[in-house]
């Protein structure tokens, strides 16, 4: 029963009580490693494969940056049409990373560019990322006012111009904070010990 009522707190939250509509996924952060080296300043990063590769190859190009696009192609025909024809020396597409290329990709780019152009419920790949200390850039839409605190541990955007804006600015985030912030929302031990306590007070309320 109790399994039943997680699965409806997870998908009608707003029908149970404030404690339960904070329940996040949490990730490993001994698998995401924070490199506090040197930053490259000329280049982003991007995880494809919501089919927005073309809106960060528009924001790199305006910015004056070097752009690496990472992941698995899902749409051949969007990936053949508006993305293979940019690929040059400053936009690259590797194709799927491991663990720990993606890491170190992440934790050594700019900023995180996440373009998305849809109502996404979480975003793994900007945790993740937080989690390498890098900043992200993201449009405004599902859940990343949730996940991004504007100005703290990166950017939320409108436009492509915003975008732009926000790469430029991208310095003023401390990267410090955006481990600390997935360490302090995002651990697999935190997300643990709220679905054990949602657990508790299903049960107790079924009493």
């Amino acid at each position: 029963m109790a399994v039943i009522y997680m699965k409806k707190l997870e998908e009608e939250p707003e029908s149970f009580q404030k404690e339960f509509t904070k329940l996040t996924k949490g990730i490993n952060l001994e698998v995401q490693k924070w490199i506090n080296e040197l930053i490259n300043p000329d280049m982003t990063v991007l995880e494809t494969g919501c089919g927005t590769g073309n809106f960060a190859i528009q924001i790199a190009k305006k910015s004056k940056r070097k752009l690496i696009l990472a992941g698995i192609i899902q749409d051949e025909v969007y990936f053949k049409e508006k993305v293979k024809p940019y690929l040059n020396d400053d936009i690259s597409f590797i194709g799927s990373a491991n663990p720990e290329k993606r890491n170190k990709l992440l934790g050594n780019a700019l900023a995180l560019l996440h373009p998305i152009n849809f109502a996404e419920p979480f975003g793994l790949s900007v945790v993740e990322s937080f989690a390498c200390g890098t900043p992200v850039i993201a449009f405004n839409k599902g859940s990343m006012p949730e996940i991004i605190s504007n100005g703290e541990n990166g950017f939320l955007v409108s436009s492509t111009e915003e975008a732009v804006s926000a790469v430029i600015n991208i310095a003023d985030i401390n990267r410090s904070f955006c481990r600390q912030d997935a360490e302090k929302r995002f651990s697999s031990q935190r997300m643990v010990k709220d679905y054990i306590k949602a657990y508790k007070m299903i049960l107790e309320n079924k009493k």
